[in-house]
Parts: structure tokens; C-alpha cells; sequence
């Protein structure tokens, strides 16, 4: 989290058992330009499911994880978040 201490929620927030059946994974997918902003929300979809979330940062190559998101999106597999105007398409 980066919030300051203050304002963290972390601990109050844990995590969700698991997934909705047939979701598998859920992917965050975010601009570039929210990673390390403090009022950055994706980070608490990723904070509810830590062994099925992955993120995705836009605009970023070589993300093992967008090539996952994309395949598991095709198969029915997982959910993408959009955030704040991060685009899922080609």
C-alpha cells in the first residue's frame, strides 16, 4: 500500500476466500500513470484475492501477466478490472 499510515486500510481489509466459480483469476488492469499514486485503489482488488489477482500496468512491455490476462480472458477464465481509463483491447 502506498497510503500513508495514517490513512491505510490494510488491516481492516482481509482477504476474500475465493473466487466466484468459473473464475480462476482476477486481473487489475491499470494506466501507468496510477502506479505508485497514493489514492490508487487497484491495489485493494489485488489485497482481496492475493492468490488469484494480478496486475496489469498499460503501457508497460514484457508483462508475463498481460499475456495470461489475455489468454484467461479468451477462455472465459477470468474478469479484468479497468481502472480510472486503462484500455483491455488490442
Amino acid at each position: 500500500c502506498w497510503l500513508q499510515r495514517a490513512h491505510c486500510v490494510c488491516d481492516a481489509c482481509p482477504p476474500l476466500e475465493e473466487l466466484p466459480a468459473p473464475l480462476r483469476h482476477v486481473y487489475v488492469f491499470m494506466h501507468h500513470k496510477e502506479v505508485l499514486l497514493a489514492v490508487d485503489t487497484a491495489k485493494m482488488g489485488l489485497a482481496a484475492y492475493p492468490s488469484a489477482a494480478r496486475l496489469v500496468v498499460a503501457g508497460l512491455g514484457n508483462q508475463p501477466a498481460e499475456d495470461e490476462m489475455r489468454a484467461a480472458l479468451a477462455a472465459g477464465e477470468a474478469v479484468a478490472g479497468v481502472v480510472r481509463g486503462a484500455r483491455v483491447g488490442p
